[in-house]
Formats: C-alpha cells, structure tokens, sequence
C-alpha cells in the first residue's frame, strides 16, 4: 500500500480518532507531496476541503486558526480582501483592547467550529518540528480538532527532529 492509498483509507474511515503523520528527512519532498499529490487527490476524488498550514515561526493556536480561516474564505491569494482583513483585524484587537476583552480559548472553539463541518475538511500541518507554539497546546488543539471536531489531520514533520526538540524541551523543564 502506497502513502496515497493509506491516506485514502484513513479519510474515508469515519471512526478515526487520530492524525495521520508524513515524516521523512527535511527535502525529501514531503510538502511536495501534500500539495502536488495528495491535496489534489483529496479535494477532488475525495471532495474534502484541504487546508494546508506551514507551522514555522507560528507561536499561538490564535495564528494557525487564521490561517485556516483565511484558506477557507480565500482571503490569503486576494491582496484587496487580504488588507481590508488586516485593517479589520487592527481595528477589533485595538477595540477589544480598549474594553478589556480577552479572547479565551474557549470561545475562540466555538467560533472555529462555526465556520465547519469537521467531516469534510483534511488539515495539513507541516514544520512541526519547526514551530515555537508550546507543544502541549498544539497537540491539545490536535486533539481537539479530530476528537471533537472529526477532522481529518495531516501532519508532515522530520520526526527526527522533532524528537530532538521534544528531548530538548523535557530537559528544560526537568531543570526548571
């Protein structure tokens, strides 16, 4: 069974409760799969919604929501809808801030899940290894997206790497 087939297989399964891992050496053409193969294949003999999402430099669940959101409404590719987000989005973080108003995590759930149908979309999350988000938020909020939401979810990483960076941040903590 080739990686396409496994893929298929897994998005097809409507009781997973996990994510699916692509890990290989970093230019081994992981994301050069995803986006010339595997999205393709999902979106159109599939017919899921694909999100793809580069987790490098992202330091909060906030920021790859965003991104999900912008992919989704097709903002990122449309500079003129692109600024008028970024305005937008400078007003309400000053106008929130003005009042005081946090955006906590749950209520930022409830709007993700507003604008969903976890059965029909397939996240793609690549750099793994790459990102500064805290590891125990980012794996809680991959849990909550195929639990709760029964999202399917990609994950492309250097497994080695990443748990060399994993290693790393238990090292830290157990000298704290």
């Amino acid at each position: 069974m080739d990686i396409a087939e496994a893929i298929q297989g897994y998005i097809n399964d409507a009781n997973t409760q996990y994510a699916f891992m692509i890990s290989g050496q970093w230019g081994s053409g992981k994301t050069h799969l995803w986006t010339n193969q595997l999205s393709p294949l999902i979106s159109k003999k599939l017919n899921r919604d694909t999100f793809y999402i580069s987790l490098y430099d992202v330091n909060c669940i906030n920021g790859i929501t965003e991104k999900i959101i912008l992919q989704k409404f097709k903002i990122g590719g449309n500079k003129a809808a692109a600024q008028l987000y970024g305005i937008g989005k400078i007003i309400l973080n000053g106008f929130s801030s003005f009042l005081n108003i946090k955006d906590d995590a749950q209520a930022l759930v409830k709007k993700f899940a507003s604008y969903f149908d976890g059965d029909d979309i397939v996240i793609c999350f690549d750099d793994i290894e790459r990102t500064t988000l805290n590891y125990n938020v980012f794996w809680g909020y991959i849990n909550w997206l195929v639990e709760h939401t029964k999202c399917k979810v990609i994950l492309v990483s250097n497994e080695d790497e990443l748990k060399k960076k994993t290693k790393a941040i238990m090292t830290l903590k157990k000298k704290q």
